[in-house]
């Protein structure tokens, strides 16, 4: 990724000349409101297939890098209200949910697709009717994270999983400027994506698995998301990086991020 000089942050106006191989074209998830309704209804099959042929469970990988990213960057005493972004038919949601369970918050999840929004509810209703009483409660709403209906300094946490990774830099860069805006000073933005690279005792099956999702789930994106989070977020937003894990073998990654606030 192209540095501005003495490592200043990048402008929006400065996006189109620092990613020069990408136009600012956002991917259909993301720009298209009514695409969801064909990817929906297989959107988890495909995802619980991904994770299986990488010899995980993905409830149990999420549920774990949750929970150790919470548990390392200062636990959950503090936290009362929650986003999730992106949050599509809801499954990091619940996990969160799950992860709280004993602890009184609010939890929201958006996403820009209706159809997403829909299953999420649907799935929400399914999952309250087998679980115990959990406090935090839980809604979910259509919503554009580029323009989220929140007050300034209202929000202690963020989450986003296996959604970054589809916007363009412009998108990117206006998404995690929002998440500065909503996010107390000691506020926290934990992040579930695609790893920047197989890192950790690579096999056939995580360099596979990289391959098609490089060449194919971000066709749009891959040149920036290998450009290394700390440095590409930082640029685009009074960020700081406060933790980092790679997961099965380099192919996911959590990142915690803080909002740099006077």
């Amino acid at each position: 990724m192209e540095k501005n000089e003495n490592n200043a942050r990048i402008s929006r106006a400065d996006i189109p000349r620092v990613f020069p191989p990408l136009p600012q074209l956002n991917t259909p998830w993301n720009t298209d409101h009514s695409f969801g309704s064909g990817i929906a209804p297989f959107y988890d099959a495909f995802t619980r297939i991904m994770f299986f042929i990488l010899g995980h469970k993905e409830e149990h990988l999420r549920r774990f890098a949750l929970i150790d990213a919470l548990k390392m960057t200062g636990g959950i005493k503090n936290i009362q209200k929650i986003l999730d972004i992106g949050c599509g038919t809801g499954e990091f949601t619940l996990a969160l949910e799950w992860a709280l369970q004993n602890h009184d918050c609010s939890i929201t999840g958006i996403d820009i697709s209706p159809h997403m929004i829909s299953l999420a509810r649907r799935k929400q209703q399914n999952h309250n009717q087998r679980r115990n009483h959990y406090k935090p409660s839980v809604s979910f709403k259509q919503m554009d994270a580029t323009n989220l209906s929140f007050s300034d300094d209202s929000i202690d946490l963020i989450i986003a999983s296996l959604s970054f990774h589809e916007f363009s830099p412009m998108l990117l860069h206006d998404v995690l400027n929002e998440c500065h805006r909503v996010l107390k000073k000691d506020g926290r933005l934990i992040i579930f994506d695609y790893g920047d690279k197989v890192v950790k005792k690579p096999t056939f099956l995580t360099k596979l698995a990289y391959y098609v999702i490089m060449q194919f789930e971000t066709w749009r994106t891959q040149y920036y998301i290998r450009c290394g989070r700390k440095e590409l977020f930082s640029a685009l937003a009074p960020m700081k990086l406060v933790y980092q894990k790679h997961l099965a073998g380099g192919v996911f990654m959590t990142s915690v991020f803080q909002p740099i606030k006077d």
